[in-house]
């Protein structure tokens, strides 16, 4: 037993060794790159990549592109890809194709903003989906007003939804809950469900816009005030200096102190006597 104990410990240190350097080597070659993207994937490929969209590396041409797999060898670990908006037929090894996550069909309903691959040169655009059938999703690509029906796996959430969220929850006094999120009487329990979540995490966000909102406005006065602060001092010391102060000490052992518009005379001193010895002294007093 304790050399199984002691056999599993090693096991579990290479594990986190390997990993480690699995992490070490991705931070390098992002760093080489300088990009997210990797020349190689560490993902095998699985029965669950059919009909997936994925990104594929083009070693002709040196760049990434979407493509969608068509089948899969998994003993060889090779697919066969079309690119999107290119018909041909493409034989790929894993390590260039890098299937991405299936969409969560709850995010993309009828009135969601996201973005969608547009067929005929396979790049994403903005879009709005306006409704839902068997056929696929029905979006409107917002830049030209084109329509086309789509499958899920060619839609993703918008890059600028965070941004245009927060600019929208700025230009708010009140949360109003979209029209698209309201709760029909013709809606399923599941309809229901996605609506609801949706809705919290709509409050959710709003509630911290407006805390994030207050901290900014705070942070801004407090700045405000210190610029403020050293502004002033820094014109009230630019304005005297050069002014000769009051309390100047005189320059020579015969000066006289005195306080300027105090109304009192200058500071009298005794002339100096020279006394030849100490009986001398006797005589002034």
């Amino acid at each position: 037993i304790e050399r199984n104990e002691s056999t599993r410990d090693e096991l579990l240190k290479l594990k986190e060794d390997l990993i480690q350097v699995i992490a070490y080597q991705e931070d390098t070659i992002k760093k080489e790159q300088n990009s997210n993207d990797f020349t190689f994937s560490v993902e095998r490929l699985t029965s669950d990549s059919l009909n997936a969209v994925a990104k594929v590396f083009s070693e002709e041409e040196g760049r990434w592109y979407n493509a969608t797999v068509n089948t899969v060898d998994i003993e060889a670990q090779e697919a066969e890809v079309s690119f999107i908006g290119d018909s041909e037929v493409h034989r790929i090894h894993s390590i260039f194709v890098k299937v991405l996550p299936k969409p969560d069909p709850h995010i993309f309903e009828p009135g969601t903003y996201c973005e969608a691959i547009y067929t005929r040169d396979g790049q994403y655009y903005p879009c709005v989906i306006e409704k839902v059938t068997e056929q696929g999703y029905h979006i409107k690509f917002k830049k030209y007003n084109n329509r086309e029906v789509v499958p899920l796996a060619y839609l993703r959430e918008s890059k600028q939804a965070d941004s245009r969220k927060k600019q929208v929850f700025d230009d708010l006094t009140e949360l109003k809950i979209p029209e698209h999120l309201k709760i029909l009487p013709n809606d399923n329990e599941q309809q229901r469900l996605a609506k609801k979540k949706k809705i919290k995490a709509l409050k959710a966000a709003y509630k911290q816009n407006i805390l994030d909102k207050d901290s900014r406005e705070k942070q801004s006065k407090w700045v405000s005030f210190n610029q403020n602060g050293i502004q002033s001092k820094h014109g009230y010391f630019q304005s005297r200096k050069g002014t000769e102060s009051m309390f100047r000490s005189p320059d020579t052992i015969d000066g006289k102190v005195g306080v300027i518009g105090s109304g009192k005379g200058m500071t009298n001193f005794n002339p100096k006597t020279k006394f030849a010895n100490d009986t001398d002294i006797s005589r002034h007093f």
